[in-house]
């Protein structure tokens, strides 16, 4: 469950920097199209997240 929860880190990661590159445009540029883009591109980041917390929840019931 360790290597799982790595796993979904690791596909999480470059959603979030897209995340956080298009949350820095729409700021920075005032541009609702950069908003509407970074809330579609926060929904993997949640989803790989909730499953990673699920897994690292898992190895630590298995190890006990």
């Amino acid at each position: 469950y360790e290597d799982q929860a790595s796993y979904y880190i690791t596909l999480r990661n470059p959603w979030l920097c897209l995340f956080l590159l298009l949350v820095g445009l729409g700021i920075v540029d005032r541009s609702l199209l950069f908003g509407c883009l970074a809330l579609t591109s926060l929904v993997p980041v949640i989803i790989y997240q909730v499953q990673a917390s699920k897994a690292n929840k898992n190895a630590k019931i298995k190890e006990w």
